[in-house]
């Protein structure tokens, strides 16, 4: 048998080692989407269905930031010890703060605009949820100051935006790691902005296509620039307008 032959059939040094380590990757990665993601999504769907009355003011404060905050340690957690991966693999390319703060002052900028054009729209083919819970969060903020220093600090930048957008940007590259090429980064982007609305589907119908969307939108910038600074602080900022917003018009109101 010529030699160039015979060197096709015989074994390739490392090749099974290499095989086992991908699958082990690939394996590591699935677990610690499980780990991450289910505990959290399971504790609102099952807290939401499960609940016989509306949620007090100290719950919408308290749940946020001690449930979500520990959710984002435990995602930080998994990525860096059963992915193997450093915490700054998150931001998948090089970037600036300064960069990263003015996309997402861009990003919250869309959002804003959303809000504003679409969602009232939307309202025509689907009606808008009744939430009588984000009253008494706003009329509750307005009597406590300092709740509100709370809310709008820790709550909505940790508990709130970074939890939820290093949980997306985590779904995004633990399945492309499983599935790598464009069939991975479609699956992660259906996958993370049907996560995301589900995360949402107490508010109905309307709260679930709305955030939906907005959740769309950070995917697609993310698999752009791969960086998760400008999505933090786009969610933030947007969340931070939307809430000031009606405190300003209730408090108003309440004069």
């Amino acid at each position: 048998m010529p030699e160039t032959l015979s060197a096709i059939d015989e074994p390739v040094p490392g090749a099974d080692e290499h095989r086992s380590t991908a699958v082990s990757q690939k394996t590591r990665s699935l677990v610690a989407l499980a780990l991450g993601l289910v505990p959290p999504y399971s504790f609102v769907v099952f807290t939401r269905a499960t609940q016989g009355r509306l949620f007090t003011l100290p719950e919408m404060v308290f749940y946020p930031l001690v449930v979500g905050t520990a959710s984002l340690v435990v995602i930080l957690v998994l990525h860096r010890f059963v992915c193997g991966q450093p915490l700054a693999a998150l931001n998948g390319r090089p970037g600036t703060g300064r960069r990263d703060w003015l996309t997402g002052l861009a990003l919250a900028a869309v959002f804003v605009v959303y809000s504003l054009v679409a969602q009232p729209l939307l309202t025509r083919l689907v009606a808008p949820p009744r939430n009588p819970e984000a009253m008494t969060l706003i009329v509750g903020l307005i009597e406590h100051p300092l709740l509100m220093l709370v809310w709008f600090g820790p709550v909505l930048w940790i508990g709130v935006a970074a939890f939820e957008e290093v949980s997306r940007v985590f779904v995004i590259t633990r399945i492309t790691a499983v599935w790598a090429g464009a069939p991975g980064r479609l699956a992660a982007v259906v996958i993370s902005t049907l996560l995301f609305g589900l995360g949402h589907y107490y508010q109905g119908p309307f709260g679930m296509i709305t955030t939906g969307t907005m959740g769309l939108l950070s995917v697609l910038l993310y698999i752009r620039q791969g960086r998760v600074w400008p999505l933090i602080v786009g969610h933030a900022l947007y969340d931070a307008w939307s809430v000031g917003m009606a405190v300003v018009m209730v408090a108003r109101s309440l004069r």
